[in-house]
């Protein structure tokens, strides 16, 4: 029976080690490329069932290993805790359990014991930071030794670290499988404290467990260091409690983490860009570099502002496999095409132009680039002040699009523009073959139909372009070739928040008087604003992922991350809820912005809907009073309805009464 430390237990004369470093072995000094343990299992089923090595096991063994594993695991402890009153277990009990179901001999379980062991050693990663303090310990001549709860003896954990650290053969190693002791409830260090004999005051230990390594070893007077091993985000744990089996998520979750861990990740914007917007981005990037690859496509024109952190990506992994393409940025926007492309643009492209610009007097006349004046000759002043509804879209656009001086006046003014344009298309882009395409991220396909009527000026052959997804489809023509990569069925301006750039909306272009190069006229943005935002973490993030990963993620697990954008997972909230963004327009609005109290009341009261893109987002960074206001009219709907409500409905013939918010009949 072991008994409690106490330092009156140890007299000078029985010390026999003067001072002594302990390490944690998992998670400490070394961690899994999988998001959690159980991943190796996962690991062990895909070659299971794939590998003709194993093709005389029990097909519902192979398929349905990753639960029988854990469950052989589980049985094997209660029936240990049951016969000697100690929850530790080997590798070999596990496997003897496992067996037992399908009736495997000797040979099968060693084989499947082996696979796993196999499994782990090709899935270790160093923790190089505990490693070093360990190195430098030994080195001084320091007594170091290294506990661990496992299920595998001390001559396994010393093969698995191995690779890491040279001088293992010299380190002793407790195991909790062969000392029958863990640092869960101390018995661990007890066992230590009885055999090497130190006093408690000069022990010193690291771990990342906050309970055995840290709680467990103060309680015993050790001078104990918390490893603050690398957490899991919020929704990473989220998306884990579903698909903890499956293998991609196991492999992209513990990838993700692993960069975080290894480049001391702290930040949160950081974290971001890691985590979420690296899986989203890489994956069409990829695809883009991949199928230029095919085509035979050596340029690649990134167009402002979502082509932006595209670019950042596909810059990393063109150097990294040292892909032939060259890629560019160019500047360019809906405001500074839109209008100027309508100038030899057949009437369907008139419409499509005027269907995106008729919002209200005020836009309408600032996108066509003409004062609310000149506007105001060809439709009626009644419009002014005020948004347009759908019936009044419709009527202002026929009266635009059949209005021969307004198309003349439109053509003249834009003219110059459209000039600037052309040079400055010609200035930045290599027309000399056909070996080049656009990259773009999100939209309607508007912009780019507008940036082919303009190229098709001067420029008789196909324009490749390249979309991740549009809000309709878009078609191929004979001018046009476009390759969309829908992987996420989502609003599309989810996914526009996650590749913002610093830089302004570009409004159109000039001459520089001396050098004679035209240059992009860009709208004012504030740079602080960005430093405090951390813009440089978030982007070295996304960065930090593309230099890791080169692999394409399933689409089935794109869209789950797609999905994450819209959820209510605070981390994400916190992260992009006071981005700039605006669906239409040049102006820059927070994303979704705090509602204040006179906000929501003038919501519950007259239902004047809050300015935020998701007020879902905005009620989350709101006050405590907003939020209650918020769920009252998502609810309810109104005061006068949670007062008393009289509902019909006819099929069936239904009556509903509601009185302070109960259904009464």
């Amino acid at each position: 029976m072991v008994t409690k430390i106490s330092q009156e237990n140890i007299n000078n004369k029985d010390l026999k080690v003067e001072e002594l470093y302990s390490f944690d072995v998992f998670d400490t000094l070394i961690t899994r490329t999988t998001a959690t343990p159980k991943g190796i299992f996962a690991i062990m089923q895909s070659e299971l069932c794939n590998n003709p090595e194993y093709k005389n096991y029990p097909e519902s063994l192979k398929k349905n290993f990753y639960y029988l594993r854990i469950d052989a695991e589980k049985i094997s402890r209660y029936i240990q805790r049951s016969k000697i009153k100690v929850n530790e277990i080997t590798i070999d009990d596990i496997y003897n359990q496992l067996g037992k179901g399908f009736f495997l001999s000797e040979e099968e379980k060693e084989t499947l014991k082996s696979l796993e062991l196999k499994t782990e050693i090709k899935n270790f990663i160093p923790i190089s930071e505990n490693i070093k303090k360990l190195s430098d310990l030994y080195y001084k001549n320091k007594k170091v030794i290294l506990i661990s709860d496992m299920y595998l003896q001390a001559n396994i954990i010393r093969d698995f670290l191995r690779p890491f650290i040279p001088f293992i053969n010299e380190i002793e190693i407790f195991s909790s499988c062969e000392t029958l002791c863990g640092k869960g409830n101390g018995s661990a260090f007890e066992f230590v404290h009885n055999k090497l004999g130190i006093a408690t005051k000069n022990w010193y230990h690291v771990g990342d467990n906050e309970k055995s390594d840290f709680a467990q070893a103060k309680k015993y007077g050790i001078n104990a260091e918390l490893y603050k091993y690398t957490k899991l985000q919020r929704y990473e744990k989220t998306i884990l409690s579903e698909y903890e089996n499956d293998l991609e998520y196991q492999k992209l979750i513990g990838l993700c983490r692993n960069i975080r861990l290894l480049n001391d990740v702290k930040d949160l914007k950081t974290k971001t860009g890691i985590c979420l917007t690296g899986p989203i981005l890489i994956s069409y990037v990829l695809l883009i570099l991949e199928n230029s690859l095919k085509q035979g496509i050596n340029r690649l024109y990134f167009i402002a502002r979502d082509g932006f952190v595209l670019k950042e990506i596909a810059d990393i992994l063109i150097e990294k496999n040292n892909y032939p393409i060259k890629t560019k940025y160019i500047y360019g926007s809906r405001i500074a095409w839109r209008v100027p492309s309508m100038i030899s643009a057949d009437i369907n492209s008139i419409e499509e132009t005027l269907n995106y610009i008729l919002y209200d007097y005020e836009s309408l006349a600032k996108s066509l680039g003409i004062t609310q004046d000149e506007l105001g000759k060809f439709i009626d002043k009644k419009y002014r002040n005020k948004k347009f509804n759908l019936s009044e879209q419709e009527h202002i656009k026929n009266i635009l699009m059949n209005n021969k001086n307004f198309l003349d006046f439109i053509i003249e003014r834009n003219m110059l523009k459209r000039s600037l344009i052309k040079e400055y298309l010609i200035q930045e882009i290599d027309f000399s073959d056909d070996r080049f395409a656009f990259v773009d991220l999100c939209g309607s396909g508007n912009a780019n139909n507008c940036l082919s009527n303009i190229i098709n000026d001067f420029y008789n052959g196909k324009i490749n372009i390249f979309y991740m997804a549009t809000h309709k489809p878009v078609n191929t023509t004979e001018k046009v070739e476009r390759a969309l990569y829908k992987y996420c069925d989502k609003p599309l301006m989810w996914i526009e928040i996650i590749s913002r750039t610093t830089q302004g909306q570009t409004l159109g272009y000039r001459k520089d008087s001396s050098t004679g190069e035209i240059k992009p006229v860009f709208e004012e943005y504030s740079e602080k604003f960005w430093e405090k935002w951390k813009y440089n973490n978030y982007l070295n993030g996304v960065k930090l992922f593309a230099k890791y990963s080169d692999s394409p993620i399933p689409f089935n697990i794109l869209d789950k991350y797609a999905s994450l954008l819209y959820s209510t997972d605070k981390t994400i909230v916190e992260t992009f809820g006071d981005v700039p963004f605006s669906v239409i327009g040049i102006e820059n609005a927070e994303f979704a912005p705090q509602i204040s109290k006179t906000e929501a009341l003038l919501y519950l009261m007259f239902n004047i809907y809050p300015k935020t893109n998701s007020i879902h987002w905005s009620k989350i960074r709101s006050s405590e009073c907003v939020q209650k206001i918020i769920n009252f009219k998502r609810k309810y709907g109104s005061i006068r309805k949670f007062i008393f409500d009289l509902n019909f409905s006819t099929k069936p013939f239904k009556i509903s009464v509601f009185i302070w918010g109960h259904q009464l009949i």
